[in-house]
């Protein structure tokens, strides 16, 4: 009866919704509940399909291309620690596996940042959404993935406590101040030196002694690209070391630096990216 057909109608009335949005058809469901489960898993799979690249869809895809494009090419995908976004970077003759830090170039300006590997492959020039001569490769791989968390500085005997392609820190000698007020502290004087063309602050971060932070960030360096300048940098204070670790050998900390403005040399001016190596253990 007429009843019968307006509580029909009313029943549909959710299929409107999705009339024209929808990539199954509602027609063929009840209830919207039932649906949209359905609508969830044809778009899980169809993520799943789009980033498998199957042996037919290669082989489909070759036969429409040039030799050129027979070519294969490593891979890998890159989440960008700053932004968390991923990106797919080519490899080029660099060994590099998944959960390994690297540093890539970003942006029209190329600026070069640090970010994750989640994921490393092979496949033909065709099967990528575009040319292999518009996609950026990776620069250099910061620490392997089968490294420890931490790393013992393996320059201890002529002192360079960090290097790399951007900056080279080396300790001129270990020795003690006295400040007025913070007490006596054990520091060092270092020479910082910038090989890249911009400035940058560069500073120590998570001092500890023991597992003990004794400080969160030394006093920043401002360093002018493509100089050196030498520093005296208080390390850590005795008075905030608790009694039973009074006698200690060694200290952990990492490495930070990024670029920032001319005349900036403070850590909240680095603009992005910010470099940040593993833990040191300096051994004195």
């Amino acid at each position: 009866d007429i009843d019968d057909l307006n509580d029909d109608e009313e029943k549909y009335t959710w299929r409107e919704n999705y009339l024209f949005d929808y990539e199954i058809d509602p027609e063929n469901y009840e209830t919207e509940e039932e649906y949209l489960e359905a609508l969830e898993i044809e778009r899980s799979n169809k993520k799943v399909s789009e980033l498998s690249i199957t042996k037919e869809s290669l082989v489909k895809n070759q036969t429409n291309t040039n030799i050129n494009n027979s070519k294969i090419y490593k891979f890998c995908k890159v989440k960008l620690d700053s932004i968390n976004k991923q990106y797919d970077y080519l490899c080029g003759d660099l060994e590099i596996n998944v959960n390994d830090s690297v540093l890539i170039p970003f942006g029209k300006q190329n600026e070069h940042i640090k970010g994750t590997v989640v994921a490393v492959g092979k496949c033909l020039e065709c099967a990528f959404n575009t040319s292999v001569n518009n996609m950026k490769c990776v620069l250099k791989v910061l620490n392997k993935a089968d490294n420890s968390l931490s790393i013992i500085n393996e320059n201890v005997n002529n002192n360079i406590v960090y290097e790399d392609d951007y900056i080279k820190i080396t300790l001129i000698k270990w020795e003690y101040h006295e400040y007025l007020f913070a007490g006596r502290g054990r520091g060092g004087k270092f020479l910082f030196e910038n090989k890249y063309d911009k400035r940058f602050c560069i500073f120590f971060k998570n001092i500890s002694v023991g597992g003990f932070l004794i400080q969160e960030e030394s006093v920043p360096i401002g360093l002018n690209g493509n100089q050196k300048e030498i520093k005296d940098i208080s390390f850590v204070f005795d008075n905030k070391i608790p009694e039973h670790l009074k006698e200690y050998s060694e200290i952990e900390f990492r490495v930070c630096y990024g670029i920032i403005g001319e005349g900036l040399s403070a850590p909240s001016n680095i603009k992005f990216p910010l470099i940040e190596s593993d833990i040191i253990v300096w051994k004195l």
